[in-house]
């Protein structure tokens, strides 16, 4: 597995897509860019998730910028410049409609529907921490 250097850790932005178009933000494409030495069009690989807790569960989209072991569960998209076409299916699974929250983790982004990632967040506040001696 490839690691990102710099990796997406920290970043989030909220921003507005258009049916299945949206343009990545450039804190995202700047890791994207550095990485691919700015050839485009690049793949990205796209993977449909679903965080599940006892309350709820929460479905979401992750991209990486680099291929896992040629996974059958990961779709290939293009990423032209900014632009992105996101597949319906994965617009439908996260309830993708006019925002998404655009999360950096480590290795990956993950694309959620605002409402989820706020009840996300909400959920990981209160779940219990380990408490070390």
């Amino acid at each position: 597995m490839v690691v990102l250097t710099p990796t997406y850790k920290s970043i989030r932005q909220t921003i507005r897509i258009n049916g299945r178009r949206m343009v990545l933000p450039p804190l995202f494409t700047d890791i994207i860019d550095e990485r691919n030495g700015y050839n485009y069009p690049i793949s990205l690989f796209l993977s449909l998730q679903v965080y599940s807790s006892q309350t709820r569960n929460l479905p979401f989209i992750v991209l990486y910028d680099f291929q896992m072991n040629n996974s059958p569960s990961l779709e290939k998209i293009q990423i032209n410049q900014r632009k992105i076409i996101l597949p319906e299916k994965a617009t439908k699974h996260a309830s993708l409609e006019d925002e998404v929250t655009i999360i950096g983790v480590d290795n990956h982004m993950e694309l959620w529907h605002p409402k989820n990632y706020h009840a996300y967040e909400n959920l990981q506040a209160i779940k219990p921490r380990l408490i070390v001696p």
